[in-house]
């Protein structure tokens, strides 16, 4: 499925995924009616109008390049929906990052730039060369998450080379990325449950 164009708020977002679910939920029905011994082809034209319904509504909410004058999918099968899904968390993951950015252009202590090292799975490298880094990547192997969902990175190499694993020709991959820290919170203690999350109001 095609990324939409321009900006697409959160609000759109959250309006497309439950557009979505109201697909999957009238493919169930289709499911039930073409389940009948005795449907009509009047039943189950009816359950495509609403499809045909749906699906208009969801480009209209989260509208993909040329979707007025090409064709696009009619969201009839779960598969699609499910990729149209997939689409929705990439771009939910861009909004949430188009805000950190703004806000941060902002920001006075933004010019905290330090070098910093990331230690990464070989099966993790080409999607985050590719798409950046995502808080919650789909599909791919979480390492860890101490201090809860967030980008980790280190200012030790030994610390980040413990995440590496090395691809099927022995190489180990890390990166080092040049990094915003913002506003730091600073944990004095390891005394800290699993999964814990930094205070409010502060970025790294």
């Amino acid at each position: 499925m095609a990324c939409p164009f321009g900006h697409i708020s959160e609000a759109a977002i959250e309006r497309a995924r439950a557009i979505l679910d109201e697909c999957e939920k009238n493919v169930d029905e289709l499911e039930k009616v073409l389940a009948k011994e005795n449907h009509s082809d009047a039943d189950v034209l009816k359950v495509f109008e609403t499809s045909r319904t749906l699906s208009g509504e969801f480009y209209n909410t989260f509208p993909i390049a040329d979707f007025e004058y090409g064709t696009v999918k009619i969201f009839d099968l779960k598969d699609d929906i499910n990729r149209a899904r997939e689409t929705l968390n990439r771009m939910a993951e861009v909004e949430v990052a188009t805000r950190l950015l703004t806000g941060a252009a902002y920001r006075k202590d933004v010019d905290r730039i330090r070098f910093l090292w990331h230690g990464t799975k070989a099966v993790n490298l080409m999607s985050i060369l590719k798409d950046g880094f995502l808080v919650d990547p789909h599909n791919t192997t979480i390492t860890g998450r101490l201090f809860g969902d967030g980008i980790y990175l280190a200012d030790s190499f030994e610390k980040s080379s413990h995440y590496c694993q090395p691809s099927a020709n022995g190489l180990n991959y890390m990166l080092l990325c040049r990094v915003a820290l913002g506003k730091c919170y600073t944990k004095t203690s390891w005394n800290i449950e699993w999964g814990e999350e930094m205070p409010k109001g502060y970025d790294s």
